[in-house]
């Protein structure tokens, strides 16, 4: 079975117990499972079948629809070798979507080390690109995973995130390398994770911040979660105020890094060491380096992988480290450091803390500006129910900082108005020590009773689609 697979799995195939539960799920209170047998019967059948009619593209596979069915498919192809494409384009595009890749093409790779993966992912604009995960990028990322993360046969990891995204993807991949149990949400919902906490002994599960923040609510829930080996966060910041509410209950919190280029994290780290940095990534996994230069984060390593590498502007560093942690000075080769964009600093310790995310960076008047840090600050508002900080072009600032604010729905109406006028938030504003001048809001847009800011499918704010609410002012 493992000659079928280009790639060396940390535990031979034929080491799964045949009876050992790959996927489980819960339906009405009733936990159903598919077996490692099952899957393997289908991987060798499917293996044989495409080897008998070599593939010119990846298949396509409708992973949008997150489904028990597609998670079994997906895991399928990722065990028999089989190349797949889960980005929203169709089999017959695919030839002509690679032409927007972030890297070389794959006609490049070495045979030793095809392409797994294809997906999409937005960048910076919002426009589409495709990003390829070759094989070699999956082995580190499974082989170099700390033990907090591991499955055995028999145990569980919880599943409650999107398959058509590489965090969805990469669980998968991990229980696959172990031949440990994934415990699949019917959906991101936190009564689907509550359900699965209530029914399945698992070991760890894998959540959003804002999953995080609606299960907090809930003692039940966060009784069960206690008892886990880990819950691992990804997918963005923590908020200070949800920190602090798992450190109080002393939930098992590991703060994650990584991006589709990466095949998910190549650095995670437990809340509790570094409590007053909730931000905390720790030190990079397997032969992952982190570089500052410019001001922002580049990796190298196996893991970042072919398409991904290159990119790195030329210029003096400032800092590195391995996984060893040790920094030192270096000078990036243009050819294998990659630019992630990021904004990040390096603690004493050797440990890197994310300060923001490419994607969500404000430059205004020749500054950088976190809009987490600044959410964080006005959060603590006692009438703001929700805040959102974006920036808007500006002729003068290159970008202005603009709030929106969606109020308390339980405070007094008077009060309201007397508390979110602007002049008033202002003055409040300033008064918030941590924050520079330059950070606070230019404009700020307080959205009226009935309306809110837009939450994507798992609850996070989602900042492209709240630009919309700007065209209302």
């Amino acid at each position: 079975m493992s000659e079928r697979i280009p790639f060396s799995w940390p535990i031979h195939l034929d080491a799964y117990p045949p009876d050992a539960p790959f996927l489980a799920w819960v339906d009405s209170g009733v936990v159903h499972t598919y077996s490692y047998a099952e899957l393997l019967k289908n991987s060798s059948s499917l293996a044989h079948k495409v080897r008998s009619r070599p593939l010119a593209v990846p298949i396509s596979l409708p992973l949008t629809d997150r489904t028990k069915e597609q998670a079994i498919l997906a895991s399928t192809h990722l065990l028999a070798g089989i190349p797949f494409s889960i980005s929203k384009a169709t089999e017959s595009k695919t030839t002509e979507t690679r032409k927007n890749l972030s890297g070389p093409p794959s006609g490049g790779r070495s045979p030793l080390d095809p392409v797994m993966i294809t997906l999409e992912t937005s960048g910076t604009t919002g426009k589409p690109k495709t990003v390829e995960i070759v094989a070699s990028q999956i082995d580190h990322a499974v082989r170099n995973l700390p033990t907090p993360f591991h499955t055995a046969a028999g145990e569980y990891w919880g599943h409650a995130l999107p398959l058509h995204h590489v965090g969805g993807v990469s669980i998968l991949a991990r229980a696959l390398s172990t031949g440990g149990g994934v415990a699949f949400a019917k959906d991101t919902s936190v009564e689907a994770i509550q359900e699965l906490l209530t029914y399945v002994p698992l070991k760890g599960i894998s959540l959003v911040a804002t999953q995080l923040q609606r299960l907090l609510k809930h003692s039940d829930s966060v009784e069960r979660l206690s008892t886990l080996d880990a819950i691992l966060l990804g997918g963005g910041p923590l908020p200070l105020e949800v920190a602090e509410q798992a450190l109080a209950h002393e939930l098992p919190i590991y703060q994650s890094y990584g991006m589709t280029e990466t095949f998910a994290m190549i650095a995670a780290h437990r809340l509790s060491d570094t409590p007053a940095e909730p931000q905390c990534i720790g030190k990079p996994f397997g032969d992952t380096e982190i570089m500052l230069q410019n001001g922002t984060l580049h990796l190298r390593g196996t893991q970042i992988g072919a398409a991904s590498s290159g990119g790195a502007s030329s210029g003096s560093a400032l800092s590195k480290t391995t996984s060893s942690g040790q920094p030192s000075s270096a000078k990036p080769s243009s050819n294998s450091w990659f630019d992630t964009g990021d904004l990040g600093r390096m603690d004493q310790q050797g440990r890197w803390i994310i300060e923001a995310r490419r994607d969500d960076l404000i430059l205004s008047g020749g500054n950088n500006i976190s809009p987490l840090r600044l959410e964080q600050a006005i959060a603590q508002h006692p009438t703001i129910e929700a805040v959102i900080v974006l920036g808007v072009d500006d002729p003068e600032w290159g970008q202005r900082v603009v709030a929106i604010v969606e109020p308390n729905p339980t405070t007094d109406e008077s009060a309201l108005q007397a508390a979110l006028h602007p002049v008033a938030l202002d003055t409040w504003i300033k008064k918030q020590e941590a924050l520079h001048s330059y950070e606070r809001p230019k404009e700020w847009i307080i959205l009226p009773e009935g309306k809110t800011i837009p939450r994507t499918a798992l609850g996070k704010l989602a900042r492209k689609e709240a630009r919309a609410l700007l065209k209302d002012r």
